[in-house]
């Protein structure tokens, strides 16, 4: 039966059995995948990790993914020697991968909180908020005060 609740018979289309090797001639998507996804060897020196600031020194003869322990929660961002952008992705998981190109690369990567700059936003306009509220409340009174006793 199939998802319309029809026998195969009927539709044209057999049950495909899979035995997990390909057929002679044809290599299988998850070999093709594995060779895509193989990695150089990464030579990595001079690492420094401080807190939300980590800096290293890598060395690999082609284009390559390093992948640090790091938690990506999408707080990380990463530059080269020259100042560029890297892009930071993740990989293994919840690891930090961070893709080289070949020669020495200097990377540098800082953590800011998903969220931080929204926060400190959100903190400046209540503040501004609160202290223009505040601030016409005080002049309504003074105002009050001074109608009462006659000195507008």
């Amino acid at each position: 039966m199939n998802r319309r609740g029809l026998p195969a018979a009927l539709t044209g289309r057999r049950k495909r059995r899979f035995s997990g090797r390909s057929p002679p001639g044809r290599t299988s998507k998850s070999s093709r995948i594995r060779k895509e996804l193989e990695n150089p060897e990464v030579t990595v020196e001079a690492y420094r990790e401080t807190t939300n600031h980590v800096r290293f020194r890598a060395r690999t003869p082609k284009p390559a993914i390093v992948i640090a322990s790091l938690t990506n929660d999408g707080g990380w961002s990463g530059t080269d020697q020259t100042g560029r952008s890297l892009a930071v992705l993740a990989a293994n998981g919840p690891f930090l991968g961070v893709p080289l190109e070949p020669g020495e690369n200097l990377v540098e990567l800082t953590y800011r909180p998903p969220g931080f700059r929204g926060g400190i936003v959100l903190t400046a306009l209540s503040a501004i908020s609160l202290a223009v509220v505040g601030g016409w409340r005080i002049g309504r009174r003074v105002f009050r005060a001074r109608r009462k006793h006659g000195l507008s």
